[in-house]
């Protein structure tokens, strides 16, 4: 096991029942241009270290990539001027050692003639983490995605006509309303969890948006040390990570029957620790666990309340917005996405959660 970082006898405790959901990970990226995603188990010990038991990245061209057999084949040159043990098992598959680790390339030709390139890095038992990762590959790279995956986006932006209010007339505003909270990365930040974009954060490190193969593969192949180690501290410090001032807001508009339901892509449980108790932990694939659940959430809501969110990636605010709901949106500049229609508080959320709770417990 490779040690990442060494967490206090009460931050052990605190996060003592949520381990299991925090000690197994699961970060994937599905996009046309390239698919990518990390899988892995950390290991807490009594004494506080916690340590990457095992790990797993798969790269892969995309679903709608006009990828040909070079980019492939540069791989394969990578990995050979590299320090791996190259072996080749069939014209495209490509095998590789390198202490502990494992790397494999493989490239297979669709039916239409177009080549789909896979690369994995691996080290302990992941074999799982394999298969999971290629079903969720095949099951989006169909013509049809599955109705639950997204939303379409709408873009009728016109974030200058926004209206802007103060805490006080938004708190008038929301008595009696129905509300749904949509949490993103952006909140847990005053908790120093490193965001996915932005300063700090991980596309800082490793561009996520690029077309296969990207620096993702060279990572892989130049630097897995490196790589293993900092997806496992992004991890690590969610475990490590308290709940701030937004975190116990929402749990306190929740109990005070404001706040219905909570619907985040967060997986630091900081929701939860902080007390809150309808939370609906988005996957990164289907972003509703292929339940649907999360749409009916919004559909018996009056107002989607967003904060930390940097886009409309899955299609959430357009969908609360085509079914009536008022989007108020909490952010410290008004973000490119939002509508003439929509209402924006400017402010961090750790400022404007704690004082909208406040000023609805007067107006109660």
């Amino acid at each position: 096991m490779s040690r990442l970082i060494k967490i206090s006898k009460k931050q052990l405790d605190d996060c003592i029942l949520l381990s299991k959901k925090l000690t197994f990970f699961e970060k994937a990226f599905f996009h046309r241009d390239r698919s990518f995603a990390f899988y892995g188990d950390l290991d807490i010990s009594e004494d506080g270290w916690i340590s990457l038991h095992n790990f797993f990245a798969a790269c892969s061209s995309g679903f709608g990539s006009t990828q040909d057999l070079k980019k492939a084949v540069d791989l394969v040159k990578e990995m050979k001027s590299s320090k791996w043990n190259v072996h080749q098992l069939e014209e495209n598959n490509f095998v590789a050692t390198l202490g502990e680790f494992g790397l494999s390339l493989i490239t297979t030709e669709s039916k239409e003639g177009r080549h789909v390139s896979h690369l994995f890095l691996s080290r302990g038992m992941t074999d799982k983490y394999r298969n999971i990762y290629l079903e969720q590959y095949h099951s989006l790279s169909k013509d049809e995605w599955p109705a639950w995956v997204y939303y379409k986006i709408g873009e009728d932006y016109e974030p200058d006509k926004a209206e802007e209010i103060e805490v006080e007339e938004l708190a008038t505003r929301l008595i009696g309303k129905k509300i749904i909270a949509l949490v993103g990365a952006g909140v847990s930040r005053a908790s120093d969890i490193p965001t996915l974009y932005g300063p700090g954060s991980l596309d800082e490190n490793i561009p996520l948006n690029e077309p296969f193969p990207g620096e993702l593969a060279d990572w892989m192949i130049a630097q897995p040390y490196d790589l293993q180690e900092l997806i496992g501290k992004y991890q690590a410090l969610l475990i490590a990570a308290k709940p701030n001032p937004a975190h116990f807001a929402l749990a306190q508009l929740e109990k005070m029957g404001v706040v219905l339901y909570i619907m985040t892509g967060n997986k630091d449980c900081l929701c939860e620790k902080a007390g809150c108790i309808n939370v609906h932990l988005c996957d990164d694939m289907s972003f509703f666990l292929n339940s649907g659940e999360g749409w009916k959430w919004i559909q018996t809501c009056d107002v989607m309340l967003i904060s930390g969110i940097s886009r409309d990636e899955h299609g959430l605010l357009s969908y609360a917005r085509d079914h009536g709901l008022q989007i108020v949106a909490i952010a410290p500049k008004r973000l490119p996405f939002l509508y003439s229609a929509d209402i924006y508080v400017e402010g961090y959320v750790e400022d404007i959660l704690p004082r909208i709770k406040e000023a609805l417990a007067r107006k109660s």
